[in-house]
């Protein structure tokens, strides 16, 4: 109907236009789980689109580096976690 207001959100079509760009910026984040960031950020699209003023682009990039940041966190902590009070594994006499 065109008396509809236009959506007030970018649709996933719209987001999806930055796929290959969204792939390549995961890859040039991180080596390993590059697939796994770029998933979350479309899962965190869909769940909660940009509005329609944002330009899709700089959100995509804020969202995977946001989730790339959080994966590198859990990493940190993972090992301060297995840490014997040793700096890397390596002890001092």
């Amino acid at each position: 109907n065109s008396n509809e207001p236009p959506p007030q959100h970018h649709r996933a079509e719209d987001l999806l236009a930055h796929a290959d760009w969204l792939r390549r910026l995961s890859r040039s984040l991180v080596r390993d789980g590059a697939d796994d960031l770029v998933q979350d950020t479309w899962i965190s699209a869909l769940r909660h689109p940009p509005r329609r003023e944002q330009p899709p682009a700089p959100w995509l990039s804020r969202v995977l580096r946001n989730a790339a940041r959080r994966v590198v966190d859990r990493m940190i902590d993972a090992h301060e976690g297995n840490s014997s009070g040793s700096s890397l594994g390596t002890s001092r006499v």
